[in-house]
């Protein structure tokens, strides 16, 4: 089993240590050519779902960001009109104080009005 290999001459010759004749070199196996394929193309559809996955990404998060810049306008211009009509019933209310009250006014009088 261990015969040495010979050339078409008959001659001995040395064995070749990363020959295919001679097998894998010690520690690594032989690698088919469909193996091969079959690994690269995993890579490259490992890449390919990677940028995918990033534009998916990227595109999901610009549209949930306009999404939240919209409901905080709304949110926004909902409070600002909340606070205009609080303020502006609070200047009616003082303005209806002011015209119940007479020019110079008792202090019972105010507190009168005031608890009214």
């Amino acid at each position: 089993m261990n015969a040495p290999t010979t050339n078409p001459g008959g001659q001995a010759r040395a064995a070749a240590p990363n020959c295919p004749e001679n097998g894998p070199a010690p520690g690594r196996a032989p690698r088919s050519l469909g193996r091969l394929l079959h690994t690269r193309l995993l890579v490259w559809l490992a890449l390919l779902g990677l940028c995918i996955l990033a534009f998916a990404g990227t595109f999901t998060y610009l549209g949930r960001e306009a999404d939240f810049e919209r409901q905080s306008a709304l949110l926004t211009a909902t409070l600002a009109r909340y606070l205009e009509e609080h303020v502006d019933n609070a200047a009616l209310s003082l303005a209806r104080l002011a015209s119940a009250l007479p020019t110079s006014p008792s202090a019972a009088r105010v507190a009168e009005e005031l608890g009214r």
